[in-house]
């Protein structure tokens, strides 16, 4: 997937925020190079994503939120 910087931040910036929502109170972001791309990781400790949810992860759009705030 190719993306430009702005996109890159927007994409942690959301993961990060849903984190917080799903009550994580730990969450580790990491970077790093493999080959020629970048790897990004973010993990937390928070209740995890329900399997109605999950089993639809890879639709091209989803989400869990209602009204403005579908960003997650």
């Amino acid at each position: 997937v190719r993306f430009n910087g702005v996109e890159l931040q927007s994409i942690i910036s959301n993961l990060i925020n849903n984190s917080f929502e799903a009550g994580a109170l730990n969450i580790d972001v990491s970077l790093g190079w493999r080959d020629d791309i970048i790897v990004v990781s973010v993990e937390d400790d928070g209740c995890g994503i329900p399997a109605p949810v999950l089993q639809a992860l890879g639709s091209e759009v989803i989400t869990t939120k209602s009204g403005l705030q579908k960003s997650g």
